[in-house]
């Protein structure tokens, strides 16, 4: 999937970068490194699916036909499919902090 840079959105953070690169970032959250409020998920709690709420707000949300070679389309019960939401995040290393 291909994310759109600054210069192709009207409104963008102004941390958004010009340019993705191609690749992806598999992460894994650690129990305590869910936002405040939110439990983990092996815990019993939401995780992050409850984020598809919008709560808390994203920086920004890209429709699904914003993002060049989505595949994930909306279909009946299921509106937001494909619907690319975007929050502010710190990234550590954990060998290296």
């Amino acid at each position: 999937m291909v994310v759109p840079g600054r210069s192709e959105l009207v409104s963008s953070p102004d941390s958004w970068p010009e340019r993705f690169w191609p690749g992806l970032l598999n992460v894994r959250i650690p129990p305590d490194g869910y936002p405040i409020g939110f439990q983990d998920p092996d815990a019993g709690g939401a995780g992050v699916v409850q984020l598809d709420d919008g709560d808390p707000s994203p920086a920004l949300v890209l429709e699904w036909n914003r993002i060049e070679n989505n595949g994930l389309k909306p279909k009946p019960g299921k509106p937001k499919r494909g619907t690319g939401h975007f929050w502010p995040a710190v990234l550590i290393v954990v060998s290296t902090g």
